[in-house]
Parts: structure tokens; sequence; C-alpha cells
């Protein structure tokens, strides 16, 4: 018995554009898959703080690599869930998601006012991070030479 086959079109007319609302869906759920990864990596970062002699030398390194790298993995999750469409949107949205709950918890968590300056370039340097996460995770493979099947 034969199957049909189906054939896709490239573009659909309205299911396939991408719209505001369906970016904001992809950066909204890459955000907790992003929550969770940095927590599995803060435990790792913090248990190898805790093994060298002066563990308070190197948290405010091991801190900004955690944030930027939340940053980074948020807007490559968002682009992926988004199909790789539009990186751009999914980076910035993403990362704009990211931002507003670092400052919600900015506003709870204490912290110095010496520090501001660092601390609004520290934000400021999230949405190119989580921008450069959705353009490279947009890119896909390039494929050998090799590895192409004959048909």
């Amino acid at each position: 018995m034969k199957r049909k086959k189906r054939l896709h079109r490239a573009h659909k007319s309205g299911e396939d554009a991408p719209s505001f609302s369906s970016v904001m869906k992809s950066a909204a759920l890459a955000l907790p898959l992003t929550a969770a990864s940095a927590l599995l990596l803060l435990l790792i970062l913090t248990s190898l703080l805790l093994k060298t002699a002066d563990p308070n030398a190197y948290h405010t390194a091991a801190g900004l690599f955690l944030a930027y790298f939340a940053a980074f993995l948020c807007g490559l999750i968002a682009t992926r869930l988004h199909h790789r469409r539009t990186p751009l949107f999914c980076g910035l949205a993403a990362g704009a998601m990211l931002l507003l709950v670092q400052l919600a918890l900015s506003l709870v968590l204490p912290h110095d006012e010496k520090d501001a300056i660092d601390f609004l370039w520290m934000h400021a340097l999230m949405l190119p991070t989580a921008g450069l996460g959705a353009w490279l995770g947009a890119r896909e493979k390039k494929q050998s030479r090799g590895s192409h099947r004959a048909r």
C-alpha cells in the first residue's frame, strides 16, 4: 500500500509568519529552562569556590560569568524554541525578560551603593549577550562534502 506524500510549503501565509506573541512565548518558555540551568551551574561554581583557599577572592568573577552565561543561554534557547527564526527579536525578548527578573531580584536583595556603576554596566551588557546567544543558536551546521548521501 502506497502512502500519500505531503507537500511542504516553504512559507505559509498566516501560521508561519513570526509575530510578537510567538517571540514572547518562546522567550517566556526559555526563561525557566535558563533558570534551571543557571541554578545547576551555580551549585557547581559554589562547590568549586568552596574548594579554594579563599572563596571570596573569585566570587565576583564567578557571578559575572554565571549572569552572562545565563543571558547567552536564554537567547540561544529562545531562538531554538522559535525554530531558528528571527534570532534578533528572540534574543532581545529573552534578554529583556531576564533583565527584568534580575532587576526585580536586585530590588529585593541587599547591595552596596558604591557598586551602582558596575551594576548598571552588568545589566547594560545583558541584551547584547542574549542577542549573541540567539544569533549563534540560529546558525545551522554546515555539511561537509562527504556527508551528503547520493540520491
